[in-house]
């Protein structure tokens, strides 16, 4: 995770040197971005509702509940089992994203599709201020509080749009992913001298790790949707 922060460093000081207009081209660039329309992230054709959301809430028997206190450094107290033998759309799989209300997201204006088998394409805007909230709630450690900073540095004004495309599957909660292409911005990131596939994986397993009662025993993507069997929690407590 670290050499994420490396990487937006030196794109970002790269489209500096170019100037404001190009910058916003490359969507890193308040008020310019917005001008050229590359603040936002890439359309993937995928429309969601609130009713996609509800839809994925009852396929995996999950109920979503406030609290006054949470426990969990995760940010949501968890508790219940329950069999998971389900196919989810990319309609709910992004509608579960957007309205989900972890505290935490870094993300927002998500679409996921599924436009092959094995394939999985993404596109979001990342909220930066969230970064660190984000990397200390799943305990990951290959990233120092200076690096964090040094990145924010550059990039605290912007939400910029990412972008990745790759080949994905999950087998006995663990995951394997071949990276295609990933953009910050409209900018193509060099994901293959920064161990993207490692980072990635790192990241998934270290969030399945920390959910009690999840097991991904098999996850198939495809154009029908996302299947999914496994056991995951069916109550989650987040502060009201």
């Amino acid at each position: 995770m670290k050499k994420i922060f490396l990487i937006f460093l030196s794109l970002i000081f790269a489209v500096v040197l170019g100037g404001l207009l190009v910058g916003g081209y490359f969507g890193v660039v308040p008020y310019f971005s917005s001008l050229f329309g590359s603040d936002k992230p890439r359309d993937l054709g995928v429309p969601y509702t609130k009713e996609d959301f509800d839809s994925y809430i009852k396929k995996v028997d999950y109920q979503l509940e406030k609290s006054k206190s949470v426990n969990s450094p995760l940010g949501v107290d968890f508790s219940g089992e329950v069999e998971i033998k389900q196919t989810l759309t990319k309609e709910e799989v992004s509608a579960r994203l957007n309205y989900a209300p972890w505290k935490y997201m870094p993300i927002k204006n998500v679409q996921v599709n599924f436009p092959e088998k094995d394939t999985v394409e993404f596109s979001a805007n990342l909220l930066v201020e969230r970064i660190p909230e984000f990397l200390s709630a799943v305990g990951f450690s290959g990233v120092s509080q200076e690096d964090i900073d040094k990145g924010l540095k550059y990039v605290k004004a912007v939400n910029p749009p990412i972008y990745a495309k790759g080949k994905v599957s999950v087998s006995e909660n663990k995951v394997d992913v071949n990276l295609i292409s990933v953009e910050v911005g409209r900018i193509p990131v060099p994901f293959e001298d920064y161990d993207g596939n490692k980072i990635v994986k790192t990241v998934a397993e270290r969030i399945f790790s920390l959910v009690p009662n999840f097991y991904a025993k098999s996850v198939v993507f495809s154009p029908e949707g996302m299947f999914f069997e496994g056991k995951a929690p069916t109550k989650g407590a987040v502060l009201e």
